[in-house]
């Protein structure tokens, strides 16, 4: 794969940002702040960022299988498999940063 770089790191991010969006809010209220608003946005960030993962695994398993699979005998599906499986893994990074970056943010909040 030519983004092979892209999609390690990507995915490593990914897997980092969950790991430390899961320590910082293990002890911590989400709800607790005063602004309703701020804290509903987070519960969401966090949703989304804890749904994510099931529905990220089976587009991976999709694309990987258009890529090795099908891809070894139609050109065009290897390119469409790869590009999934790369827009998947910089998709996947983006989901698991933001809540971090907007308890950033909010903090002075």
């Amino acid at each position: 794969m030519v983004y092979n770089k892209v999609f390690k790191t990507c995915l490593l991010i990914s897997i980092i940002a969950l790991l430390a969006t899961t320590v910082v809010f293990a002890t911590t209220e989400v709800e607790v702040k005063d602004n309703e608003i701020v804290g509903g946005v987070m519960t969401v960030l966090k949703n989304v960022q804890t749904y994510s993962w099931p529905v990220a695994v089976i587009v991976l398993v999709y694309g990987m299988y258009q890529y090795y699979v099908v891809g070894s005998e139609a050109f065009e599906h290897k390119v469409s498999g790869q590009k999934l499986i790369v827009g998947l893994s910089v998709f996947m990074t983006i989901i698991q940063c933001l809540p971090l970056v907007y308890a950033i943010i909010t903090i002075n909040n």
